[in-house]
Order: structure tokens, then sequence, then C-alpha cells
């Protein structure tokens, strides 16, 4: 038989459970997240080259990245808030 204070713990536990859902689906309805290819493209560094070594093929260019950020998020991005690189370590 569940004492009175085992009860009130699995009712407070489920209650907070519950909250941290609706809370969630909440958030995703006020500001969904969004899916897309960020247009600008960014040069990618190579870390943690073995002494010695040399990349054959350069990516001067930059590479282009699918993203996904809260809607609000999107339209404050910009090249600077990114760091492209192949770590070799």
């Amino acid at each position: 038989m569940a004492t009175p204070h085992r009860t009130t713990r699995h009712a407070l536990a489920l209650s907070i459970v519950l909250a941290l859902i609706v809370w969630l689906i909440a958030i995703n309805q006020q500001d969904p997240l969004v899916q897309g290819e960020y247009s600008e493209r960014k040069p990618v560094t190579v870390r943690g080259l073995g002494q010695g070594l040399q990349p054959v093929q350069r990516s001067e260019q930059g590479d282009g990245v699918v993203l996904r950020f809260p809607r609000s998020s999107w339209d404050n991005l910009t090249l600077d808030d990114f760091i492209a690189y192949i770590d070799l370590t």
C-alpha cells in the first residue's frame, strides 16, 4: 500500500513531467524549428594535421551548410556565427 508521502511525490513528479511536455509543445508552436540551407559559403580550415602533412585539396570557396534553428533566430544569422573546420586529431 502506498503511503501518502509516496503518492504525493509521484503526483509531483508526474506534474513536472507533464508541465515540461506542455511547455515544449507551446514553445514549438510559438517559434517552430525551421531547416534550410544557409546561402553564404564559409571556407573550411583543417585542424590537427600531422607534422609534414598537407591537405591535397583546399576548400577556398567554402561549403554550404544545412541548419536547423528556431524561426526567430534564422533572420539574425550571419557568416561570423559559424566556424567550419575538419578536425583530423
